[in-house]
């Protein structure tokens, strides 16, 4: 019979076997199992985990249904930890979906439940404040972010890329590329490919303001490389179809009308 709090001794066996598939490839077995053992312990810890290796894969429904199946559970037991978790994931499912509405009202519930407000929770509202087109609350909750950041790399480097966007929407694209590129090499750093993928993806964007289409397009054949280093094929597939036009508009631009 399913069971609401998990068993730590099952769960310290459980952990380095999940990791071992996941670290052998095998990214389907290990969903199978972390499927099976929801199934057998109803753990809703479990099954926030689930959501999340959904969402690595940009299975983004799937990651939804998973979430949003703990919200009632949690609410009922009172897991407002679970429940502050499962609404920021779905406001960042939101955001990549593109639904910057939905993802904004999703954070927001998100913050309702928490004990404390953290950089990561900053970062979030940046981001739904760059979405809605809030150029400078986005600034000022960046700026806020600063003394919170600590030595954590993960964060540091995403506060570079959101400064880069900022700058991207704004018009200044050399100063994007600046923010964006040093965000890429930390994200490469820590092994980040997802995250190096974005970075490139934006920084394509800044070259191409600049007009300067050969690296733009660089950036996307590395960017599509990234993605599948990962797994994310809605992404790869995106840096590719960016590049293939880039690729057309060169040839635009070298194009002599006199030999027409």
């Amino acid at each position: 019979m399913p069971t609401s709090q998990p068993d730590c001794d099952l769960l310290a066996d459980f952990w380095p076997h999940l990791k071992n598939l996941l670290d052998a490839g095998r990214w389907g077995d290990a969903v199978a199992t972390l499927r099976a053992l929801i199934a057998r312990t109803g753990w809703l810890e479990l099954q926030v985990t689930l959501g999340a290796l959904l969402f690595e894969r940009q299975h983004y429904h799937d990651a939804i249904a998973a979430w949003t199946g703990v919200v009632e559970p949690a609410g009922q037991q009172g897991r407002l930890d679970l429940l502050a978790a499962v609404y920021s994931n779905l406001a960042a499912t939101y955001r990549e979906l593109g639904d910057a509405a939905l993802a904004r009202r999703f954070q927001q519930q998100a913050l309702r439940y928490q004990d404390d407000f953290g950089a990561e929770d900053l970062l979030h509202l940046a981001n739904d404040a760059i979405a809605g087109g809030h150029f400078e609350l986005a600034e000022s909750l960046l700026d806020s972010i600063g003394d919170l950041l600590g030595d954590d790399p993960r964060l540091q480097a995403e506060v570079f890329a959101t400064h880069g966007v900022i700058a991207l929407r704004r018009g200044a694209p050399r100063i994007a590329r600046r923010g964006l590129l040093t965000a890429y090499r930390a994200h490469l750093q820590m092994g980040d490919e997802a995250g190096a993928g974005r970075d490139l993806l934006n920084a394509a964007e800044a070259f191409q303001l600049m007009h300067r289409l050969p690296a733009a397009r660089r950036c996307l054949d590395e960017a599509a490389t990234h993605f599948q280093n990962c797994a994310q094929p809605i992404w790869k597939a995106e840096a590719l179809r960016r590049a293939d036009r880039l690729e057309r508009m060169e040839h635009l631009v070298d194009f002599d009308a006199s030999l027409n």
